[in-house]
């Protein structure tokens, strides 16, 4: 593509069949200049080369639906270079309007960046309306300062013909998720269900909610999400935008598998959350899931287990909390809890609000208020194991020098708990508590850390 719109375009007025380019898609400074557009559907692509954006709107797209009264679904996709936008919105990108059978950008190799963003708003996207069927990326996804841009996302498609899920199939990332300035860029949404993501690390930048995946959120049917894991780090930088580096199931999360630390970084799930593994330090992290959909007869599992081989410090992990972080229903319970290293200024929390906002396991906690609270099923943490292999008092700390704030292992049963080799005499009278001047065990910082249950 060149300066003038339409410049070196290709443009179908009905369904186009294979396209093969061998070699480069380029746009240029004109409207939709280096773009090949139909307005039905386009049967499959293979790009040996690059597709690239320009300046101009629309420059280096491919594009299906543009019809949006046709089915513009578009067969499987493969650009074996790079996917990289420019200053124009749409630059670079890839669209269906309708479903997109899967797609492949980049070939094995060293990794390098392949699906890359740029100034332009949504630049560097991939997007379906529909199901987004699997995807294999082959390198880093780096957002740019566009909003949006360098996103793969399947959106819900509402048309005279009815209404289909944005569903997206099993991902595969083999080098990093990278946000950057702009608002959701470097990010993944399903409006419906994901099936899976494996990446090979993950970081959050300035923009909010960049680096971030976002599922099951969409109205046509509740969301879900499969296994999510991380090979290397899960982290949010120090001038990281509000929930970037961060997780949003709408509805169930099976797993969450993070290989290396876990920094900064936001899990939240509609439902229930399967297994939280950590294979390293966890900081700075939130983890809140709301519960089960349907609850059994004296069950509501909002979390089921946790593990992390490493150390905890000022973490979150709340069991009864909706997607905005209210505190919803009273009837959450957390499963086994194994923590190898330490815990430090953190939480662990099921079924139950700190009403004044001045921190957990102090008077003023409260059973979640709700009118839904079953009389059958009580919150609870099944079993808590800090520190196996360190001093009992030493492997519990709240945070020294600071007298106004407070933690807490918190519910209205708390069945087993073990810090080091000591075990607390819990039993199942409810009302326990357990603080620093009771049980050395706690530790000795400023007394902010309590063993509490809440009748």
């Amino acid at each position: 593509g060149g300066p003038g719109g339409q410049a070196g375009f290709v443009e179908v007025q009905g369904d186009l069949g294979k396209v093969v380019v061998r070699g480069d898609i380029e746009g240029g400074d004109g409207v939709s200049s280096g773009s090949i557009i139909a307005y039905g559907k386009i049967a499959a692509v293979t790009v040996s080369g690059d597709l690239s954006g320009g300046a101009g709107v629309g420059s280096g797209r491919i594009l299906s639906g543009f019809d949006p009264l046709r089915a513009g679904d578009m067969g499987s996709v493969a650009v074996l270079g790079r996917i990289e936008g420019g200053a124009g919105a749409f630059s670079g990108s890839i669209g269906s309007g309708g479903k997109l059978a899967s797609l492949i950008v980049g070939r094995a190799g060293p990794l390098t960046d392949v699906l890359i963003g740029a100034n332009g708003e949504r630049s560097g996207t991939v997007e379906s309306q529909g199901l987004l069927g699997s995807v294999k990326i082959f390198g880093n996804v780096v957002g740019g300062q566009g909003d949006y841009s360098a996103s793969i996302r399947a959106v819900d498609r509402f048309s005279p013909t009815g209404e289909i899920a944005g569903d997206l199939g099993a991902v595969t990332i083999t080098g990093q998720l990278r946000g950057q300035d702009g608002i959701g860029s470097g990010s993944l949404r399903a409006d419906g269900n994901l099936k899976s993501l494996t990446v090979g690390s993950w970081n959050g930048g300035v923009g909010a909610a960049s680096g971030s995946v976002q599922t099951g959120l969409g109205i046509v049917h509740p969301g879900a999400s499969g296994a999510i894991k991380v090979l290397g780090t899960f982290q949010a930088h120090g001038f990281a935008g509000p929930d970037s580096a961060s997780i949003v199931v709408g509805g169930n999360l099976s797993s969450l598998s993070i290989v290396g630390a876990a920094d900064g970084a936001t899990v939240r799930v509609g439902d229930a959350l399967g297994v939280l593994s950590i294979r390293a330090d966890a900081s700075d992290l939130l983890v809140t899931a709301r519960g089960q959909v349907k609850q059994g007869k004296t069950t509501d599992v909002a979390i089921g287990k946790i593990v992390i081989v490493g150390s905890v410090s000022d973490s979150d992990f709340l069991a009864g909390y909706r997607l905005d972080g209210a505190p919803v229903n009273p009837d959450a319970q957390i499963g086994a809890v194994v923590v190898t290293g330490g815990w430090a200024g953190s939480n662990l929390v099921a079924g139950i609000a700190d009403t004044d906002g001045d921190g957990f396991g102090d008077a003023d906690d409260a059973v979640i208020a709700s009118a839904a609270d079953s009389a059958r099923i009580i919150s609870r943490i099944a079993s808590v194991v800090i520190g196996p292999k360190l001093p009992a008092g030493t492997a519990i700390s709240g945070s020294a020098g600071v007298p106004t704030d407070h933690f807490g292992f918190v519910a209205e049963q708390i069945v087993k708990m073990k810090v080091g080799a000591f075990a607390f005499p819990l039993n199942s009278t409810p009302g326990q508590s357990f603080d620093q001047t009771t049980t050395a065990a706690l530790g000795a910082t400023g007394n902010d850390v309590t063993v509490r249950e809440v009748a």
